[in-house]
């Protein structure tokens, strides 16, 4: 999720927290306002302090990921997904020949 998302998710979040615990405990329609805008501003303070610390503690160089392995990894996990395929080809063929046996002795024990 990227911080633009993030922070737009938690001013939204926070406009209905504070809504709602408004309206269980306040009765006037000014209060109810202004106690929605102050808890909706105190979660864009929090989200915004939070990215902030995020950026400024995690290296954007260090969650780079290395192109070359992330495609070797994905062959090697394709390569893999077509040797299973084939060993439940195999086994479902086992499978249909064993039916197949055993309706041909049916067949031959109720002539």
């Amino acid at each position: 999720m990227t911080s633009e998302n993030f922070i737009g998710l938690s001013v939204v979040s926070g406009f209905f927290v504070g809504l709602i615990f408004a309206l269980i405990g306040i009765n006037e329609p000014e209060f109810i306002i202004l106690f929605t805008l102050v808890v909706t501003a105190v979660f864009y303070l929090i989200v915004i302090s939070g990215i902030s610390l995020f950026n400024w503690f995690v290296g954007f160089e260090n969650r780079r990921f290395n192109k070359n392995q992330l495609e070797d990894n994905l062959e090697y996990y394709v390569s893999q997904f077509k040797k299973r395929e084939e060993e439940l080809v195999r086994v479902l063929d086992y499978i249909k020949r064993i039916e197949l046996g055993q309706e041909e002795k049916e067949k031959q024990s109720l002539s």
